[in-house]
């Protein structure tokens, strides 16, 4: 598949001023594997449950990715391997309604990122 999006660096105190207005938000957990392509496994804490995906982006063109994601369906194991992986980022991720159906996703860094904030819109 391939995926157009757009990110923008945002301010933290701009980004808690839009966090009430999340329709949900999440806890992820992500490990890299490779940087080109990027390859990670990512564990995400959702309302519903508990999520692990293996996905690898190539670029295609300035913008746009071809993106590849898989669900890992034994979580024992795909916590291990993530957890095993130097490279970690840890984030909570908030879906904000945007335009025409679009969303915002707005990414709130922790530990070693702690501070910085991205939205980012998939088109």
């Amino acid at each position: 598949m391939i995926e157009i999006e757009r990110r923008w660096l945002i301010d933290k105190e701009v980004a808690a001023s839009q966090l009430p207005n999340a329709f949900f938000t999440n806890d992820i957990l992500q490990g890299y594997i490779s940087f080109t392509p990027a390859c990670r496994i990512r564990r995400e804490i959702m309302p519903h449950g508990t999520c692990y995906t293996m996905t690898v982006k190539r670029p295609v063109n300035k913008g746009s990715n071809e993106e590849f994601e898989f669900e890992i369906f034994d979580e024992r194991d795909a916590e291990q391997l993530l957890l095993s992986l130097p490279a970690q980022v840890h984030k909570t991720r908030s879906y904000i309604e945007f335009v025409n159906d679009a969303e915002i996703e707005l990414d709130v860094f922790k530990d070693d990122l702690e501070g910085l904030c991205i939205a980012e819109v998939e088109f």
